[in-house]
């Protein structure tokens, strides 16, 4: 009796151990996230005439776009955005990683993929009177996107992959570069 008490507890102790190990080593692959080599265009059109855009450049860049047709307000911020995607143990539980995390485990929806994600604003326009949307110039933001394969989070909001305009890229670009 003792000696499968004994064996037992070896299992046991084998089984945490390789539990913990499992967590430990699967958090310590990080993956980056890059941008896709085409721009890809995520939108919000609110009732109320505001529009949030997010358009992915090649080279981790993006433009954020702000638009408060009743303000009159429009604004276009160029952004280099570097990340890195969480890493998923099992079901919905998520570990993520980077500045200002303390205790990265989150539970996130099945169908998302979370990035952490430093946000750096290269150059801005700002159009109208109103107060500006985005950071300062300069100004490094830390927050966490969920990616869909159609949608994505930001700012708090779910913005719905369209197609991406070539015109409205440019015009951004030639804004604020």
């Amino acid at each position: 009796m003792e000696k499968l008490k004994t064996i037992i507890n070896f299992f046991i102790g084998i089984i945490v151990i390789g539990v913990f190990a499992f967590i430990f080593f699967k958090g310590s692959i990080l993956t980056i996230w890059m941008t896709p080599d085409n721009p890809v265009t995520y939108a919000i059109y609110g009732e109320d005439g505001r529009i949030l855009k997010m358009v992915t450049l090649p080279d981790n860049e993006a433009i954020w776009y702000f638009s408060n047709s009743e303000s009159n307000d429009e604004e276009y911020a160029l952004v280099k955005m570097l990340g890195s995607y969480g890493t998923h143990y099992f079901w919905r539980i998520w570990n993520i990683s980077g500045s200002g995390v303390s205790l990265g485990y989150r539970i996130y929806p099945e169908d998302v993929q979370p990035v952490r994600m430093e946000s750096h604003i290269l150059n801005k326009y700002k159009k109208g009177t109103g107060d500006s949307s985005f950071p300062k110039i300069d100004n490094t933001t830390h927050s966490t996107f969920l990616f869909k394969e159609d949608a994505v989070k930001f700012e708090g909001m779910w913005l719905e992959k369209e197609d991406s305009d070539e015109e409205f890229i440019n015009h951004a670009l030639n804004l604020t570069k």
